[in-house]
């Protein structure tokens, strides 16, 4: 009976310890992908050689004298230095197939860069139609404050150890609540987990 409790006790500690260590590890094999690598160049390029050096691979909707103006717009905030970051921040990747229609793949890879002067999050979006060559159908430039590694020290930053208390509290209630529950339901003979059925499991 204590020993049901405690490992639960135990798993749910890792779990909330896990939530509040994890930062961008999760994306490091997505960081690994053809598309994420493909989007890196094309910031680099862009930054270094303009628009004109992707034209060709801008789908048609990009290529309008409107979409073209606000794209020459979004350039002015690339610094002519490279960064001294770059941070892979959302990698997202899904297909659309039906009847009658095409098989289109479309990726959106978003980047932190950080330059001396400003941080800006870049984001690409690349589109496959029937397995063929990816097609950049959009480009999306915004200039961020701070830096995000920089935000979430912000957050412990001069923190006292109330703070963490407040921090940690809805964890430590969970974990008790749940060790109580799991206490009762033993001293009452009844199983844990109640089957689907609502019925004791047999043997």
């Amino acid at each position: 009976m204590r020993g049901a409790a405690v490992r639960a006790v135990v798993a749910l500690a890792a779990v909330g310890l896990a939530a509040c260590g994890a930062e961008d590890g999760f994306l490091s094999s997505e960081g690994k992908t053809p598309e994420a690598g493909e989007a890196r160049g094309v910031f680099e390029t862009l930054a270094r050689d303009g628009l004109e050096s992707l034209a060709p691979r801008l789908v048609d909707s990009l290529r309008t004298p409107e979409a073209t103006a606000k794209l020459r717009a979004m350039l002015v905030l690339f610094p002519q230095s490279a960064p001294t970051r770059v941070r892979l921040v959302s990698f997202i990747q899904n297909t659309t197939d039906g009847p009658g229609t095409a098989k289109t793949k479309t990726t959106s890879v978003a980047y932190e860069l950080n330059y001396p002067d400003r941080n800006l999050t870049a984001q690409v979006v690349f589109q496959s139609v029937d397995g063929g060559a990816r097609r950049i159908a959009g480009l999306h430039t915004s200039p961020t404050t701070v830096a995000r590694e920089g935000a979430n020290a912000a957050l412990f930053r001069d923190k006292g150890p109330l703070h963490y208390v407040f921090m940690v509290a809805p964890f430590v209630v969970a974990v008790v609540t749940l060790a109580a529950l799991i206490v009762r339901r033993r001293a009452r003979g009844k199983p844990v987990w109640p089957s689907a059925s609502g019925r004791p499991p047999v043997g």
